[in-house]
């Protein structure tokens, strides 16, 4: 990495402003959008006000968490992560909540992933971003109590056990998700391509409800080249947060370029 430590700062800020300005909008009138990351429609209250959303407040494996690298044990025996390598068509959507990029299921060959702990196929359904305001509060994940300013996951679903996402989100063994969030923005000489197509994309919705169409993604162009990751049992990061997720949480930043942000 050539790039020095205030360069990088600065360049992930820029990029932070940006998702920032993503994520105003007015508020929704909707039941199921209720909910947003503070105050009094908190995650704190998320199961109090919703009985279905009951497993935010009384689960027993609910994400995100924080990750002790002291306590984590290593087993021999999981396998490398395995994907699909074809193009997939998708499209932007800036929630309110976060930006989320949909695989259109309808058109052309799914993108799935396996191995690793898991036992079936799980298709890719969504991806979505998570930022925060500032340099250092944006991912959901932690590591020793630290929070990274961003963090990306990719979601499958149990292709070979269910039809659909939605059938699969409260089901066993229903969904899988990657993680990729430590430095994962920090500036380096890689220039990774689809990052750069998917950011120049986000920029067409800046305000809630805006939909930008993102065409011929290689989704396994956005993951790390490396065969190291955690995984652990654990649940969706937001309503109606079902414990159906097996994560996988990998330990190698994203590389971009000055250029990206």
């Amino acid at each position: 990495m050539r790039q020095g430590l205030s360069g990088s700062v600065d360049a992930a800020r820029r990029l932070l402003a940006l998702l920032s300005l993503l994520a105003s909008g007015t508020e929704a009138s909707r039941w199921s959008h209720w909910w947003s990351y503070d105050g009094i429609n908190g995650p704190t209250y998320w199961g109090l006000v919703n009985k279905d959303w009951s497993l935010c407040k009384y689960g027993q494996h609910q994400s995100p968490v924080d990750i002790n690298p002291k306590l984590l044990l290593f087993d021999p025996n999981l396998r490398p992560l395995r994907t699909d390598n074809h193009r997939v068509s998708s499209y932007v959507v800036n929630n309110g909540h976060d930006i989320t990029v949909y695989i259109n299921q309808s058109k052309g060959r799914p993108f799935e992933f396996t191995g690793g702990p898991l036992s079936y196929s799980y298709r890719v359904h969504h991806i979505k971003f998570h930022f925060g305001s500032g340099d250092h509060k944006g991912s959901e994940h932690k590591v020793q109590g630290r929070s990274f300013p961003l963090e990306l996951q990719i979601y499958g679903y149990n292709s070979e056990l269910y039809d659909t996402y939605k059938t699969a989100e409260f089901s066993a063994h229903g969904i899988a998700a990657i993680a990729l969030f430590p430095f994962m923005f920090q500036i380096g000489d890689a220039n990774n391509e689809e990052l750069n197509l998917l950011i120049k994309e986000i920029q067409n919705i800046p305000r809630k409800g805006r939909l930008s169409v993102y065409c011929h993604q290689a989704l396994d162009r956005l993951l790390p080249e490396t065969p190291d990751y955690m995984t652990y049992e654990g649940s969706l990061t937001q309503p109606s947060c079902w414990e159906s997720v097996t994560w996988l949480v990998f330990n190698r930043p994203m590389h971009i370029t000055q250029e990206q942000v």
